[in-house]
């Protein structure tokens, strides 16, 4: 008898995981495991702020949407926008919550409403999408913006290493930080060529 309710709740605690791991899992993403995460494949990205109460209801829509049968193959992710500020000037964030959708080398700003069917059309047939442009400083899955990534991937781990590090003030951890320093500076002179250009190229006109 003990056997057999065992073996119950031994399937059931099963079933229970296979649940939460199949349906409602939002991924989240960092400048550590973005590319990896959402590039060469099909990646709904919200980009949040944790003090916005629109994407906390943002959040529970996505999360009835990865409950969808159609959505196994989509990856569901999100970003904190307030933090990653790389991350957020690539796809040109200008307000929480925002939706876009990577396909293959592709990338959609969603303009639609925030309800789940209407993020599931997005999803599946488009709609209510509006395409980033493909150029070098536009595009968020250049080059360009995986290089800078990683840059600042690579200063955040510096960062991290050095404020866990037993070595001395001198020496090697002083190499370290002007290394950082001239990376922040490459990253800012960067950023600003890429805004300067930006600036320069007119705007997309809604409807």
């Amino acid at each position: 008898m003990w056997y057999s309710v065992f073996l119950i709740l031994f399937v059931f605690v099963l079933v229970v995981l296979r649940y939460d791991v199949a349906f409602g899992y939002i991924v989240e993403l960092t400048p550590e495991n973005f590319d990896e995460s959402c590039v060469s494949r099909l990646c709904l990205v919200e980009f949040y702020a944790p003090w916005c109460s629109y994407c906390q209801r943002a959040e529970t829509e996505l999360v009835h949407l990865s409950q969808f049968t159609d959505m196994s193959n989509v990856t569901i992710s999100k970003v904190d926008g307030s933090r990653w500020k790389l991350l957020r000037k690539r796809f040109l964030v200008s307000g929480f919550p925002s939706f876009f959708l990577i396909k293959e080398t592709k990338v959609y700003r969603f303009v639609g409403s925030h309800k789940v069917e209407h993020l599931h059309s997005f999803v599946l047939n488009l709609t209510d999408a509006e395409e980033l442009p493909r150029g070098v400083f536009e595009n968020p899955l250049s080059t360009f913006w995986k290089m800078l990534s990683k840059l600042e991937d690579l200063y955040l781990k510096s960062a991290k290493w050095i404020r866990n590090s037993s070595l001395p003030v001198y020496g090697l951890a002083w190499i370290t930080c002007v290394l950082l320093i001239a990376m922040l500076v490459v990253i800012g002179c960067l950023l600003n060529v890429v805004g300067s250009f930006r600036a320069l190229k007119p705007e997309n006109k809604r409807d």
